[in-house]
């Protein structure tokens, strides 16, 4: 939850009053919606992932009118009695009727008064009427709206689609703390509704700047940016050794947020409405599979756009379009190379161990709306299911709300899905040693995993009929599978004696399944401490020491070998991976995943109660 100041109020607040509290604020860029270069500063504002504001949409001649976007008609259209509020005093969430929401708000006093202790509702995630949607998708740029056809988010399957498009009803100093938008998507928000001078202030960072505020967040303000669990003053913001963007959104602006960009919003004035939704390019589809998703897992923060399912359909449909295409474009096959290389990335994560046999869930079609108990993460292949007494078989489905969010959503699991006991673990989770309190846990896959070797390879051969083929790898080797290192490591369980940890300051009896001995070294050391001492993760630690080899001699070298390597490289490319980050661009898995179990330690799992904390959590 976030973490407030003593009190934030905009009463003192104005535009100019802040660019001037420090140089590194920036005025965000305005262009009217009817500028004839708007489709120019779009695509440069995409490339540069700098925030634009587009405004004037209250003087489009399509505007409708205070009146059709305002709150009786907004009741009116959508037929909701009540609504999802959060009181900003306590942080408490709430059901609310509709009209004492509303009613509420118009009596409350601009801004908090000194002893304001009680109420002061801010409305989150409401349903957006279909008569917006459709004022959205007929009168913005084609390039912005909600159900443009290159939204990779449409790409899932009907039966089961994300809905990004949602309402935000505010009054003064209610607010969304700092976040970042959900994997690595493109954020829209309208300004549809305003009385009283109600507004909002915007305080925004570059796409390319995450480095620089993921570092601030952990290293200055001590708090994980992803769990949105901190509201930033004037000082803090003043404070950063970054560009800070700021606008005032007025009725009738645009704000546009690009990809993984940090942003506040503190609502000022009387009552406002905003409509929010998000975009996903393929540029973003990259960035969160690359990036966010293995950050999602080691903090917990829900996935939700389920970005492996995204890129499994596109592939799919894209594929099943060239083989149908006699004259494709290059961006085509581009799109279609890339996504094969996203494809190989999931591959690489999911690959079962060799020689083995992991049982299918019964479905005789795929599951797709499983997460993983622990982190959040959407279950795409591979995962793990608790076999204790509480979990009421195999074939049991766990499902999560499937709406996405802008402006800042408020993420969880629905009530009866915190309170239900079944158990399943994503593969990643499992290989850093998070686990049910039982202990008792098996292996699925979701399909035989040659069905998706052989889309891959129906994806190569498309492209490659073609006479402009760009590069792709034919054959990749898997190296990262932490479905392969999470079944050798549930395997190690039971069969293996305790081993004790030699490293200095520890001494302690483990679990054979917990530590693995090195020959070389003469010593037994545990996961945690060959994390810290030799910055060697269990994925590849599990799979080098599992791999099969001539001798028992050869074995013992390769993984004293490895984990030497490991401590010696880790310094090195550190700057490489920070490149890597910024860019949004494939990174080293291996040394992402150890910089991250580093880093970030602490986790909110999801259903606390039935799990235990792996080696790397606090």
């Amino acid at each position: 939850m976030p973490k407030l100041p003593q009190k934030l109020s905009t009463r003192q607040w104005s535009l100019k009053s802040i660019l001037d509290k420090k140089r590194a604020f920036r005025e965000i860029t305005r262009i009217r919606f009817d500028d004839p270069n708007l489709e120019a500063v779009l695509a440069r504002q995409e490339a540069c992932g700098v925030p634009l504001v587009i405004e004037g949409w209250n003087e489009h001649s399509q505007w409708l009118g205070q009146n059709f976007f305002g709150p009786d008609n907004y009741a009116l259209l959508t037929g909701c009695s009540d609504i999802h509020v959060r009181n900003i005093h306590t942080l408490e969430d709430a059901i609310v009727p509709l009209a004492d929401f509303f009613s509420h708000c118009r009596s409350l006093p601009t801004y908090i008064a000194e002893n304001e202790e009680n109420l002061r509702w801010y409305g989150k995630d409401a349903e957006c009427p279909q008569s917006w949607r459709d004022w959205l998708n007929d009168v913005l740029p084609t390039s912005l709206t909600p159900d443009k056809s290159d939204n990779y988010l449409n790409s899932l399957l009907p039966e089961l689609p994300v809905e990004t498009l949602m309402c935000y009803h505010g009054v003064g100093d209610t607010f969304t703390p700092a976040h970042k938008d959900l994997c690595s998507s493109s954020g829209h928000n309208l300004m549809t509704h305003s009385e009283n001078g109600g507004s909002a202030y915007w305080f925004m960072t570059a796409s390319a700047d995450v480095v620089s505020v993921t570092r601030y967040f952990n290293e200055e303000m001590k708090t994980e940016l992803d769990h949105e669990a901190r509201l930033l003053t004037l000082n803090d913001l003043a404070a950063a050794p970054f560009t800070v963007y700021v606008t005032q959104q007025q009725l009738g602006d645009l704000v546009l947020v690009p990809p993984r960009s940090c942003h506040q919003v503190v609502n000022t004035g009387g009552l406002s409405t905003k409509t929010s939704w998000s975009r996903m390019t393929l540029q973003n589809v990259q960035a969160a599979l690359y990036h966010e998703l293995p950050l999602y897992q080691r903090v917990c923060r829900l996935e939700t756009y389920r970005v492996k399912h995204i890129v499994h359909r596109s592939l799919q449909q894209s594929t099943a379009a060239l083989e149908n295409s006699n004259h494709p474009t290059q961006a085509t096959l581009n799109d279609l190379a890339i996504l094969v290389q996203l494809f190989d990335h999931i591959l690489d994560e999911e690959h079962p161990p060799n020689r083995s046999e992991i049982t299918l869930v019964k479905n005789e079609t795929p599951v797709d709306c499983l997460v993983c108990s622990f982190c959040g993460h959407d279950l795409f292949q591979s995962w793990f299911q608790c076999q204790g007494l509480d979990n009421g078989g195999g074939d049991d489905r766990t499902q999560v709300r499937d709406e996405g969010r802008d402006e800042g959503r408020d993420e969880g699991l629905d009530e009866e899905d915190k309170t239900d006991s079944k158990v399943y673990l994503c593969a990643r989770c499992v290989a850093e040693g998070r686990q049910c309190k039982c202990g008792n846990m098996i292996a699925y896959q979701n399909r035989p995993f040659d069905h998706l070797l052989e889309l891959r390879e129906s994806a190569v051969d498309a492209v490659g009929g073609k006479h402009t083929r760009p590069k792709i790898i034919d054959t990749p080797e898997y190296k990262f599978s932490a479905f392969a290192a999470a079944c050798l490591l549930v395997a190690r369980k039971g069969t293996t004696r305790e081993l004790k940890c030699r490293q200095a300051n520890c001494r302690a009896i483990v679990d054979g399944w917990c530590a693995l001995h090195c020959a070389e070294c003469h010593a037994s050391i545990c996961y945690q401490h060959q994390l810290e001492t030799w910055s060697f993760h269990s994925i590849p630690s599990i799979l080098v020491y599992s791999a099969t080899y001539r001798t028992k001699k050869e074995a013992g070298q390769t993984f004293h070998a490895c984990h030497v390597r490991a401590r010696k490289l880790y310094p090195t490319v550190i700057e490489v991976f920070y490149a890597d980050m910024a860019r949004g661009t494939r990174c080293d898995p291996i040394f992402q995943a150890t910089f991250f179990a580093h880093n970030y330690r602490i986790c909110r799992p999801w259903k606390g109660e039935l799990l235990m904390l792996g080696w790397y959590d606090e």
